[in-house]
């Protein structure tokens, strides 16, 4: 173990630790309502760092894993602080779960370093803290003193439109009672400063739904630009303003808003993307998609190649530029540095429709600063669309240059050439054609440059678009992701896109088809923006919202089209939609779409989602048969309605209607479509279907799994992940499917989709070989046997969330095979999945808790969880879900083999909740307590008595009173060991009831499980009570068969038991002579040992026979 010095320790960006823990002192006094929580936080922190300075000082060795642990949980602490030290007190009322959220982690945090370093366990600090924040927070919400903070009109806007947006797009985060009082504190604001607000913009977005970089990677004339990641996962970046507060009044916050409605309204694969924007923040931020290549000027200097680019970039930009022209909007600040390039390497136009943020910000740079790219005329009135011309060229001019237009002269110089028609010279890279249309779009008179349509022309013929016409015999593939594209479908059915798939002729650029916005055209389809399907699913009527929401449900297995439905709100109106939609066809599908966003994006919490789902009737029996007839009787097109209705009908509450209705025979004979996004659905649906014994069953009568099969080795990734999804339901707990899917070579297959870049085929592939694993360990060396193991210990450390959470419990089925155990854990997966117990979702805490209890049967994984300190996050989840808290007493009664382990678990504050679990938990959760308490109790005495109370007993003979067969052994292990082998305290189980529960192990039980029984029962004839008691549950006739055939322990413990049961009884006496006693204690006092034959012979005396001749031999 390597150790590090204390003092060496330090924050990024902070500097040492003793300086930024100041420096986190001083921001917490500026908390406000959170201050006190944070402040005890701060001091747990410091005293931990005395603390660690004090060990140093007494020369004792320090982790150096812990010690980075430990500034790292600062580091997170002064990020937190500064994050929310400037925010405003409605941000952090309205955020208040991510506070307590962020809160209670860095507590948890702070614990487990305490018991990592100084082996110690501490009290639950964030509980108590917890509930004085609830108070406060409430009390905040219904206080008016709030209104001080809302003294500007732009902090009153900010404040309602804040309160808005949780009240109306993020309410699944809010309980009623918060709910209420943020409508109650809206209106007081409103009330109080006579404020009138109109519908809350579609686009608005709050900052702090971004979690963005602090630093800057750009700034510009009016603000910073900050790259970012929105709560969906979406990479973005954020540009913010420096307004004056004081300009914004509710005039120009209206004008704000009409520029963000324009803004907002620009779709075109040659603008970027706006995704949100919050025009009345302190600091406004506008939130675009993150064109990663960076503008045009740095992506054309990073290559040759790039620069062999730059005629067909720029005419990308070109109708970028008509398309915004074509919208009434003038760019006026156009450089080279507002074209960007996508991660698609298509240029995007950007820095448009920022007027009025342009005007009340205070800026950064001098105000000359677009003066080398503006018209000659800009220099007396406004930019118009002939000055866009104008400064496009500029931009042709630096690309090809790679420095500004006139370079070398100052601003002054610049005025004066611009005041005489000059432009600069020709660059030496650009040719003589390229040169003639700069020259055409700089002439000095606006009247005389050429047009905009016509520069596109030429650009277009200045581009060498090459576009290789593929063979007819060769398969279509997407242009975005490779996939292949079957039937000649203009629709590609990986990524949903309409508009990438490579086709026989080559595509139009002409500028009218670019400029047109998707908007004109009347009919949805694959290629609608998702913004326009959500405004249909708003205000359409029910036809145009059903399209809608069928198109947003194909779009949802998309990554990006996914994101963008967070991004743009649509969480709120598909709940919305659920809850009243006007058909059964929109709720159903709604709440479709919402599992998609739940389950791979967190959209909604599983509670949420659920409680949501159970408002959603399942489908009558008259809606099962007209979905059959459906399927048998329409077109393709139809057909695909409804086989999406019924893979969401399914899921919400539907599938025994389905299946009784007939609907599997239909289905299944669809897996062999020639439409494959029909196919896709049909194993949605089928797999939604597969949840019960009948449908499997019916399923795989109908002979679906060849077909499955078929599309798993055939198929495109996205039909190869469904055909995963299908099989893993069907394996489920059932042995004859999972044999019949392996026998049919899908093992490889299924590894080999955990290789592909797109994540749902992954997902399910990690899904259904848990499925499959966990129905015969044979299966689980097969998969080890084709690479399994390491892609699954791939996906648990760089995965999405859900599959981390498959391949754990994949990993888990795995490692029920010894040989398979050692090779996981020479993986290194250990820490991984002791990470995700600690930080993971709640799925990723119970399957790596499940992975990790197999793993603890091996010693040496088991002592590898220790170290890497396995043992808190496992009691921690004792507060968790029921499965939580089976696999972590799992893991522990699994690591409870080692009394060095044991003496940890004790030390960690494990006796309580173990205790807790065997009075509330379920019959296998108590059996393991019992089982994990017992081995505590070995360790030494001041454990055993901690653990001993009369409770504890009668839990533990309830368990072997109404367990099974395991759970009997359990408890009465430690039962044994809490009683010392029946030596002490055997008082709490003197009564009939509990003795007529143990006497069955005399006859059945372990030879250890006897000798305690015996040796009990001894200790409890001494009272006349007991022996009575004893005597009449049969205890003698079994003593007897124990002295008969038992080991010598054994033997001798029931000799003793029978002696006291014989002392003063007659009955007793009498019944044992009849059971043959006396022969067999005087064989035994023949053949046993010193102490065996004192034993016998005492007991010979109680019944009346001679034992003194063994009473007095002497060694000799």
């Amino acid at each position: 173990m390597s150790s590090i010095n204390v003092l060496h320790l330090v924050v990024p960006g902070a500097g040492p630790i003793p300086q930024a823990l100041t420096t986190a002192r001083d921001l917490c006094t500026k908390m406000e309502e959170i201050r006190a929580a944070c402040e005890n936080l701060h001091i747990r922190l410091y005293n931990l760092y005395s603390e660690l300075e004090f060990m140093q000082k007494k020369n004792q060795v320090l982790s150096a894993d812990s010690l980075k642990k430990f500034t790292l949980v600062v580091t997170k602490f002064l990020q937190f602080l500064r994050k929310n030290c400037s925010k405003t007190v409605i941000h952090r009322i309205v955020q208040q779960n991510v506070i307590f959220h962020t809160l209670k982690n860095l507590h948890e945090a702070v614990s487990e370093l305490v018991f990592e370093l100084l082996d110690v366990a501490v009290v639950d600090q964030w509980r108590e803290d917890r509930c004085v924040l609830e108070t406060v927070f409430a009390t905040a919400i219904s206080d008016n003193s709030i209104l001080q903070h809302c003294q500007s009109a732009r902090a009153q806007l900010e404040a309602i439109l804040t309160l808005k947006f949780e009240l109306e797009r993020r309410a699944y985060r809010h309980n009623d009672e918060n709910m209420a009082r943020m409508k109650l504190l809206m209106m007081n604001i409103q009330k109080s400063f006579r404020v009138s607000v109109g519908p809350l913009p579609t686009w608005f977005l709050p900052d702090y739904e971004v979690e963005f970089e602090p630093q800057p990677f750009a700034k510009g004339s009016i603000g910073s630009l900050h790259r970012g990641k929105l709560s969906c996962g979406t990479s973005v970046v954020m540009k913010c303003f420096n307004v004056d507060d004081m300009r914004v009044d509710n005039c120009t916050a209206r004008q704000l808003e009409k520029d963000m409605d324009l803004l907002f309204q620009m779709e075109h694969i040659s603008v970027v993307k706006a995704l949100g924007a919050s025009h009345v923040s302190a600091r406004p931020v506008l939130v675009y998609e993150d064109a990663v290549n960076g503008d045009l000027g740095s992506f054309l200097s990073l290559s040759d190649a790039n620069k062999q680019k730059m005629s067909k970039l720029l005419y990308q930009a070109s109708l970028g530029l008509a398309y915004i022209h074509n919208k009434g909007v003038v760019h006026g600040h156009l450089k080279l540095s507002n074209i960007l390039v996508g991660a698609d390497g298509q240029a995007k136009l950007s820095g448009f429709c920022l007027g009025t943020f342009r005007r009340i910000s205070k800026p950064n740079t001098e105000s000359s600063t677009y003066l080398r790219w503006r018209a000659p005329e800009c220099l007396k009135r406004r930019p118009t669309f002939a000055s866009d011309v104008y400064s496009f060229a500029m931009c042709m001019i630096e690309a090809a240059a790679g420095e500004a237009p006139f370079a070398y002269l100052d601003d002054d110089d610049v005025r004066e050439s611009l005041k005489a028609g000059e432009i600069p010279e020709q660059p030496d890279e650009m040719n003589d054609e390229l040169w003639e249309l700069v020259v055409a779009m700089t002439n000095a008179d606006p009247s005389k440059r050429i047009g905009l349509n016509q520069v596109i022309d030429k650009l277009k013929s200045f581009s060498e678009i090459n576009v290789i016409v593929p063979d007819r015999n060769e398969p279509f593939r997407c242009r975005v992701c490779a996939a292949l594209i079957l039937d000649n479908s203009r629709c590609c059915t990986q990524c949903v896109d309409q508009m990438n798939v490579n086709a026989t002729s080559p595509p139009n650029y002409d500028s009218t088809q670019h400029n047109e916005s998707p908007r004109s055209s009347s009919k949805l389809n694959v290629s609608t923006p998702i913004s326009e399907l959500l405004g249909v699913l708003r205000n359409g009527s029910d036809n145009e919202q059903e399209d809608a929401v069928l198109l947003l449900i194909q779009a949802c297995i998309n990554d990006s089209k996914r994101q963008q439905v967070c991004v743009s709100h649509g969480v709120s109106d598909l709940v919305d939609l659920t809850k009243n939609g006007r058909t059964h066809f929109l709720k159903v599908c709604a709440i479709g779409c919402l599992n998609w966003l739940s389950e791979l994006d967190a959209a909604l919490s599983d509670e949420t989602f659920e409680n949501l789902q159970d408002t959603v009737r399942a489908a009558t029996g008259s809606e099962c048969v007209s979905v059959v007839q459906s399927l048998q009787d329409t077109s393709s097109t139809d057909k695909l309605k409804t086989v999406i209705y019924c893979t969401c009908a399914a899921e919400a509450n539907g599938r025994t209607q389905l299946r009784d209705a007939g609907v599997v025979t239909p289905l299944v004979k669809l897996l062999s479509h020639e439409n494959a996004t029909l196919t896709i659905w049909t194993m949605d649906a089928l797999g939604n279907l597969a949840s019960d014994e009948d449908a499997k069953r019916a399923i795989v009568s109908e002979g679906a799994i060849p077909a499955l099969m078929k599309l798993l080795r055939m198929g495109t990734e996205i039909q190869r992940g469904f055909a995963s999804y299908v099989l893993g339901q069907l394996s489920t707990q059932d042995i004859s499917n999972s044999s019949t899917i392996v026998n049919s070579g899908a093992i490889p297959y299924l590894v080999d989709l955990l290789r592909t870049r797109t994540n749902i085929p992954k997902n399910f592939a990690a899904y259904a070989l848990g499925c499959i694993a966990g129905n015969n360990d044979e299966y689980g060396l097969a998969i080890s046997e084709v690479g399994g193991v390491e892609h699954l210990v791939r996906l648990i450390r760089n995965g999405t969330n859900v599959q981390k959470a498959h391949a754990a419990t994949a990993l888990g089925w795995l490692a029920n095979q010894s040989q398979l155990r050692a090779a996981i854990t020479q993986k290194g997966v250990i820490p991984d999945l002791i990470a995700l117990v600690r930080r993971g979702t709640d799925d990723q805490k119970e399957n790596s808790a499940f992975a990790l209890s197999f793993l603890a049967t091996d010693i040496s994984s088991g002592a590898a969880m220790v170290n890497d300190g396995v043992i808190v996050p496992m009691l921690a989840l004792f507060r968790g879900s029921e499965n939580q808290k089976e696999y972590a007493v799992c893991t522990l009664a699994n690591l409870a083999g080692s009394q060095d382990i044991c003496l940890k678990i004790a030390d960690a504050g494990g006796i309580r909740p173990l205790v807790t679990l065997l009075r509330t938990g379920s019959n296998d959760q108590k059996g393991m307590a019992a089982y994990s308490l017992g081995c505590i109790a070995t360790t030494n005495e001041t454990n055993r008595l901690k653990i001993l109370s009369d409770e504890v007993i009668e839990l533990l003979v309830e368990l072997i009173r109404g367990g099974t067969t395991v759970e009997k052994d359990q408890a009465m292990f430690a039962l044994c060991y809490l009683t010392k082998h029946g030596h002490s305290d055997t008082r709490a189980i003197a009564s009939e009831a509990v003795i007529s529960q143990i006497l069955p192990f005399l006859r059945a039980g372990k030879d250890e499980q006897k000798h305690f029984v015996a040796t009990a029962l001894g200790r409890l004839a001494n009272d006349a009570t007991n022996k009575r008691i004893i005597a009449s549950c049969g205890a003698i006739s079994l003593l007897v068969d124990l002295l008969k055939s038992g080991n010598a322990a054994n033997k001798e413990q029931a000799a003793i038991a029978l002696g006291r049961l014989a002392t003063n009884n007659v009955a007793n006496t009498d019944q044992m002579k009849r059971e043959g006693v006396v022969d067999l204690l005087q064989a035994f006092r023949r053949l046993g040992n010193r102490q065996q034959k004192r034993s016998a012979a005492v007991t010979l005396s109680n019944i009346g026979e001679n034992g003194a001749s063994v009473t007095k031999t002497r060694r000799r």
